[in-house]
């Protein structure tokens, strides 16, 4: 980020399988990320692609490859560096930006909780761990470009109040 560097390292390999993969994706012990990882050709199919247009296709997609494999094996040294600038989408603070983080892990949530009941209350952690941020994006940027977002808005909205019980 800027001039600093940081990497994470692991003291071992990881190994996941079957039904432990995806729920170490959605607890968070392996990150949703597009850029660190690699996997075989077989694995895609007409069905899973990355979203065109989409902000937060990694959200959308990895697990839905997660669940098509038998194992994750997870590597204790990076062998990736990203560069993250202010032009990035990490640094994007636009409206846009915001609700869309937060409901690439809304329908995340949506499309998994029934199967894989066990992570659901940390995944609704996750989602309401981005709401400041889109709080504070909707309070910073114009009203015209509020209006732009109001119907992705209104469903973070519609969500919040489903699962408001669960939450407190």
């Amino acid at each position: 980020w800027k001039k600093k560097c940081k990497a994470t390292y692991r003291p071992e390999v990881r190994i996941f399988e079957g039904d432990e993969a995806i729920n170490a994706l959605l607890l968070l012990k392996i990150g949703s990320y597009a850029w660190n990882k690699l996997y075989k050709r077989e694995v895609w199919s007409a069905d899973i692609r990355y979203p065109k247009g989409e902000l937060y296709e990694d959200v959308r997609t990895t697990y839905k490859l997660f669940e098509k494999v038998q194992k994750v094996v997870a590597l204790p040294e990076p062998k990736y560096y990203y560069r993250r600038t202010g032009e990035s989408i990490t640094g994007n603070t636009s409206i846009c930006n915001k609700v869309h983080s937060v409901l690439a892990r809304i329908d995340r949530f949506n499309a998994l909780t029934d199967r894989y009941p066990e992570p659901r209350p940390f995944m609704l952690k996750d989602i309401y761990r981005f709401l400041p941020e889109l709080r504070n994006s909707i309070l910073a940027n114009n009203e015209k470009e509020f209006l732009l977002y109001q119907e992705e808005i209104q469903r973070v909205s519609d969500f919040l109040r489903l699962h408001e019980a669960e939450a407190c």
